[in-house]
């Protein structure tokens, strides 16, 4: 899948914004790693947003076929609390034969930003 002009520095932007929600409006966004890198971008979106509307509005899945941020991607929720129990039950669950590992996003997303206008 071709990434549009935009999308390319969001990636960029995504794969350095890793951490612990140091950001303000930073908890929104669950930052998931140690993804199965055979799964095709499109089909982990759907199984991350699965996966995560079971504990809130997800505004946003991130995920890229790049070399350098492949097995990784960004989930945006609605709001913190859900992000937050999104992040205590899927830590360490199996998707596609792998753990996921999760944090908090150190940076405000741009689904996030974009809301608040800043």
């Amino acid at each position: 899948m071709a990434q549009t002009a935009a999308e390319a520095p969001a990636a960029v932007a995504a794969v350095a914004a890793v951490g612990g929600g140091g950001e303000e409006g930073a908890r929104h966004t669950l930052y998931v790693n140690n993804l199965n890198e055979k799964v095709k971008v499109e089909e982990l979106k759907a199984l991350l947003r699965q996966q995560c509307e079971e504990f809130g509005a997800v505004l946003d899945v991130v995920a890229r076929s790049t070399l350098r941020t492949r097995g990784q991607a960004f989930v945006v929720f609605e709001d913190e609390q859900a992000a937050a129990r999104a992040l205590a039950a899927l830590q360490g669950r199996d998707l596609r034969g792998k753990p996921m590992r999760v944090a908090f996003a150190r940076t405000k997303s741009d689904a996030i930003a974009a809301r608040d206008g800043t």
